[in-house]
């Protein structure tokens, strides 16, 4: 029977989960109540801390993560005249923290039941669906009311769609690209899900079960993200392929030219959304700095921009970075000296997790950032654990454009879910699988 200390840090961890496809200041307030419940848990019993400390000191994953957020208060410490208002660089450390908490608060995963296990994923996968169709519930009132779909965003003019990209996920207080890759795995799970229950679900069952999916794809549609889309294509394919493949002495031949039709299909309209996507203004791949922002720049040639550009600062600064308060100082003046006059004025970051932390806290700290992206995918490969090499890889694809562990939402969302399936005694199929 398990103890009440275990059920605490349980209803912790589901909070968190409960919490994540929200604002930050909600999931945060879920973050520290997890926390509280595993002190409790390990200070109520010396067996229970040492088998948390046991499982941390034999993960070298785990110590990974610890050892990157040292690095990174001991980079900002060192640093810390580089922040002219100190609660900067404390907001910035709290952001971080994630790092060193969920290794932690994670290891109890194991003494949980097969059944509590699998309503953590569960819950994931309910708070994605209800979050995203709060989006669209406001995107309707908001049309309704103003009598047109359309928004003017009075910050920078551009006009916006209720039901689309910024203006959709705003309301629940996420930038879309992040919301895209939580939907992105609530997608893998539901692909899992349908895969390993499909002979044992009822006719009905199975029905919704297929609209969730097609709904949860039509909401990375909605998000317009194209690295989201380029990796739902790839994890699409690479999923179909891989079952049709283990029951190809099962498919006859009319069968198997409908499914490759099918995925041709499906193949086609994606890279059409992706190409209206990156495609509509300018050239794809090359740039003049110092055109200011409007129709020469894109999602492509933009990034490739400021890549060059952090790749120079990088050169200058490999060795020990510049420190987390110097980012955007340090680019400034880079942008200014190649008179990079649109990323000045916006003041962007590398929009790349490896160009940003090989640039704030030097060679050290892309090595355990690559350390910290490899493992989970070998590991995962290694177990043949599909759900948890997916989103791997998706999130390393989607770290390649953006900065993901520089924003709040993609750090709680990264170091949670790896930490949960690093954890876990078993495939994640094997917890999406009906008794």
């Amino acid at each position: 029977m398990m103890s009440w200390s275990k059920t605490l840090v349980y209803s912790g961890i589901l909070a968190v989960v409960f919490t994540l496809p929200y604002d930050f200041p909600i999931n945060n307030i879920a973050i520290i109540y997890a926390l509280a419940c595993f002190l409790i848990f390990i200070m109520t019993s010396k067996q229970n801390g040492r088998y948390v400390f046991s499982r941390i000191f034999n993960d070298h994953l785990a110590l990974v993560f610890i050892g990157f957020s040292i690095l990174y208060l001991g980079a900002g410490l060192i640093r810390l005249d580089a922040y002219q208002d100190p609660m900067i660089m404390w907001k910035a450390l709290e952001k971080r923290i994630p790092f060193l908490i969920f290794p932690f608060v994670l290891t109890v995963v194991p003494l949980y039941s097969k059944r509590q296990i699998k309503w953590i994923f569960h819950m994931f996968l309910i708070m994605v669906v209800l979050s995203s169709l709060t989006c669209l519930i406001i995107g309707a009132y908001q049309t309704i009311t103003t009598g047109t779909v359309h928004y003017i965003n009075t910050e920078n003019g551009v006009v916006e769609n209720n039901f689309m990209y910024y203006r959709l996920s705003s309301y629940i207080g996420i930038h879309p690209v992040y919301f895209s890759s939580y939907v992105l795995l609530a997608t893998i799970l539901s692909l899992s899900d349908l895969r390993q229950n499909f002979q044992s679900s009822s006719s009905t069952l199975l029905i919704f079960k297929i609209l969730t999916l097609f709904y949860l794809i039509g909401i990375i549609f909605l998000l317009k993200s194209a690295i989201i889309i380029t990796a739902l294509l790839i994890i699409l394919l690479g999923f179909l392929g891989f079952h049709f493949y283990q029951r190809r002495a099962m498919i006859s031949g009319p069968r198997l030219a409908l499914i490759v039709i099918g995925m041709v299909a499906v193949s086609v309209i994606l890279a059409v959304r992706v190409d209206q996507k990156i495609g509509q203004r300018g050239s794809l791949f090359s740039y003049d700095y110092s055109q200011p922002g409007g129709g020469s720049w894109n999602v492509v040639n933009l990034r490739l921009a400021k890549w060059t550009v952090a790749t120079e600062a990088i050169r200058n600064h490999w060795l020990a970075g510049v420190g987390p308060g110097n980012l955007y100082s340090t680019l400034d003046r880079y942008y200014k000296l190649h008179n990079f006059r649109f990323a000045l004025r916006e003041h962007y970051n590398p929009h790349n997790q490896f160009l940003h932390s090989f640039l704030i806290l030097g060679i050290l700290g892309l090595l355990l950032l690559v350390f910290m992206f490899v493992l989970p995918f070998v590991k995962s490969w290694q177990k043949l654990d599909v759900v948890w090499f997916l989103f791997s890889f998706g999130f390393i694809l989607f770290s390649v454009t953006e900065s993901t562990l520089a924003v709040n939402k993609g750090i709680i969302f990264y170091v949670f879910m790896t930490c949960l399936f690093n954890n876990l005694p078993s495939l994640t199929s094997t917890y999406l699988r009906n008794e």
